[in-house]
């Protein structure tokens, strides 16, 4: 990836298939698609901002837009993505894929993220309407991407099930072959209220997965890969610190949202929304230019000056996640959250001490 990259998240529709225990996002049962217009709008504003665009459709099931009308929008970025200046990744439950899906992510040079938590048993939150398994049907669409030839990532979530479960998850994911692992320890944000867990038994996950990722380091590991990056940077005598990553995220709806995905169509009593715009009415640029403007987005880098005085892991994790620090401490100012304890500062230990 360029390192000018800006990532941008597009959400084709709020709707989901799905009805996972842990999901964060409201408005998953309304059916509402991004318009044509919007996506022209937003391919616009990308003609203004210059660098690398990585596009990457989420939020809700993609893939519940259909194929015409998800085409649709992915023709409005064509120009940009032929030129050279623009590539797309999707995630997706997986369970809608087909050969003419496989066909669309081809013809676009659409990356395929895959969300699965692992085997049956620890897959369980992963129901559909009706509380049932999908685990099948995502079998089914991993069979239709191999089929085509096409290579996959998967994002897990780790439950309380299957934290003591890094070696079967590891032997799992090897066996489904996949290019990339990314794992998120379940947490609370947006509209999730799972308690996540906050003690050893997640740097004993970590420390666990590690060892038998570095006796076989059959497929990437996103959080290994991205430890050892940072461990190799911050050592060597040329460090710079890289800049705060505003995420920009698009609703369906042309609302934009920065910091979060998550606050992607929440309300709160000290902001009342977090879109800080609409790209019907607002140049993307413009908004990313001006976005200290915002309060929740001045209250965040107030708080990642707070993290930066008092956290020793700050140059790893760079003031953590907002969404987690208003769910969890109710101030985006905030520091440390459970968040960060199991996604960076468990992590970062289990990974020096094994080394």
């Amino acid at each position: 990836m360029h390192s000018d990259t800006l990532e941008v998240l597009v959400q084709p529709t709020p709707r989901c298939n799905l009805n996972c225990t842990y999901c964060y996002l409201p408005g998953r049962d309304v059916d509402l698609r991004m318009s044509v217009k919007v996506a022209d709008r937003i391919a616009d504003s990308f003609g203004r901002i210059g660098g690398h665009i990585h596009l990457i459709w989420h939020s809700g099931e993609p893939l519940v837009t259909g194929i015409a009308h998800l085409t649709a929008l992915l023709d409005r970025f064509e120009n940009l993505r032929c030129a050279g200046v623009l590539h797309h990744s999707v995630q997706t439950n997986g369970t809608l894929i087909t050969p003419e899906w496989c066909d669309v992510f081809r013809h676009y040079g659409i990356r395929v993220g895959i969300s699965l938590d692992g085997p049956p048993h620890l897959n369980s939150g992963r129901g559909n309407l009706a509380g049932c398994s999908t685990f099948l049907q995502v079998a089914d669409g991993l069979d239709y991407l191999r089929a085509s030839g096409l290579e996959f990532d998967v994002l897990a979530v780790v439950t309380e099930q299957s934290l003591a479960c890094a070696l079967e998850l590891y032997e799992f994911f090897v066996a489904l072959g996949c290019r990339l692992l990314g794992l998120n320890v379940v947490d609370r944000q947006g509209t999730c209220t799972v308690k996540p867990p906050d003690d050893q038994r997640v740097t004993l996950f970590w420390s666990e997965l590690f060892r038998v990722w570095v006796a076989r380091p059959a497929i990437q590991i996103r959080e290994f890969r991205s430890v050892l990056t940072w461990m190799a940077a911050v050592s060597s005598c040329d460090y710079i610190e890289p800049p705060i990553q505003l995420l920009p995220t698009i609703g369906a709806n042309g609302d934009v949202v920065l910091l979060s995905p998550e606050f992607l169509g929440l309300s709160h009593p000290d902001f009342s929304t977090f879109a800080v715009a609409n790209v019907l009415t607002h140049d993307l640029a413009a908004v990313i230019r001006e976005a200290s403007s915002h309060t929740y987005v001045r209250q965040h880098l107030e708080g990642v000056e707070c993290c930066r005085s008092t956290c020793k892991y700050f140059s790893y994790c760079l003031g953590g996640r907002p969404s987690n620090k208003l769910l969890e401490n109710r101030s985006i100012r905030s520091t440390e959250t459970v968040a960060c304890r199991n996604s960076r500062i468990r992590l970062v230990d289990a990974v020096l001490n094994a080394l």
